[in-house]
């Protein structure tokens, strides 16, 4: 019955567009008939909880039955995030003012006020202090690179101004439905990580997951990676690379999310950095940083830790609660949902 649930959820709730795309590149690419695709991706809807675009980016017109078991879908991890973490605490992690709050000693300090008179007014103040200096600019309360902007401020005629438009009116129109005005001082990535990837800062997500004894476990760990933009979100066109949890080493190239119509990059398509072989510099502290943040609430028991390496420390950007199955299973090429199972 769930099965069916899911399956007319995802019948509302699919990107056609996106399912249009995928369908068509890789009926090309697979010499399979749009029919007989399409098909196969209803019945795996059915029989292993998959969403329609879920099919194609897991690529399983490639894949057996044992091997589309193995994947932890859309439908599995619903029911994995909703048993692992407290509903009523999530919000300490999702939203960015509660996490520049309750997280305060791992990540870079924002530059907070209430979006009133007097709050406008006071940002506006600060934001003066920082002519000629990159900005990040989130709505706290956004997820997957939504609401966030990074540009550099200057002055036009004497007045603050932000890509081409005053300040006044990016705040009216980017903080639009927040009730906070939020900014953060841009972090200088690490100077072989800028090499590779020098549009964005590229973060590796770090997903941690608390046991019952209070140790926590890493279960995965993907390298973010821009690619001729000013985000590395995966869900954004950039790539993503599985990252070896113990060595800290890039085990697989990098893989757009719609992998479906995409390859692996064993250099960055653009600079040609190497990619697949390259050590996540300074690991030991990255794994010792998401391990101590897990704990300072524990009762959200897995998170997805976005983590920025500067050149001799580390940072957390954010923390997701509802850390995405995608960004963890694409760029390995398989499966994992014999990881999470042991913890149910």
């Amino acid at each position: 019955m769930k099965k069916l649930i899911y399956l007319a959820y995802y019948l509302l709730k699919t990107d056609y567009a996106t399912l249009k795309s995928a369908l068509n590149c890789t009926a090309r690419k697979s010499k399979k008939s749009k029919f007989s695709l399409l098909l196969d991706m209803t019945k795996s809807s059915i029989l292993y909880g998959s969403s329609f675009v879920d099919y194609f980016n897991f690529q399983f017109y490639t894949k057996g039955k044992e091997q589309r078991q193995a994947y932890a879908t859309m439908g599995h991890m619903y029911q994995f995030h909703k048993k692992m973490n407290d509903a009523n605490k999530a919000h300490l992690l999702d939203d960015k003012n509660e996490f520049a709050l309750h997280y305060s000693q791992f990540c870079n300090t924002p530059i907070i006020f209430k979006k009133n008179k007097a709050g406008q007014e006071e940002f506006i103040k600060a934001l003066e202090k920082q002519e000629g200096e990159k900005i990040v600019f989130k709505d706290p309360g956004s997820t997957a690179g939504r609401g966030v902007y990074i540009d550099t401020l200057y002055k036009k005629e004497g007045k603050l101004v932000i890509n081409d438009q005053n300040i006044k009116g990016f705040i009216s129109t980017f903080f639009k439905q927040s009730e906070l005005l939020y900014f953060e001082k841009y972090l200088e990535q690490n100077k072989a990580i800028q090499a590779i990837s020098p549009t964005a800062l590229n973060t590796i997500r770090v997903i941690t997951l608390v046991k019952d004894d209070h140790s926590v476990d890493i279960i995965g760990a993907i390298f973010r990676i821009s690619v001729n933009s000013k985000l590395d979100n995966f869900s954004k066109g950039n790539i993503a690379a599985e990252v070896d949890i113990k060595s800290g080493e890039v085990i697989t190239g990098g893989i757009i999310k719609n992998s479906s119509c995409g390859e692996y990059y064993d250099r960055h398509p653009i600079t040609e950095e190497q990619i697949k072989g390259f050590k996540i510099p300074m690991w030991d502290t990255v794994v010792k940083t998401v391990k101590e943040a897990a704990l300072i609430n524990p009762e959200i028991r897995t998170v997805g830790w976005d983590v920025a390496i500067l050149e001799d420390d580390v940072k957390l950007i954010e923390g997701n609660s509802k850390w995405n199955k995608d960004t963890w299973q694409i760029p390995a090429g398989y499966g994992k949902k014999k990881i999470i199972q042991k913890y149910l």
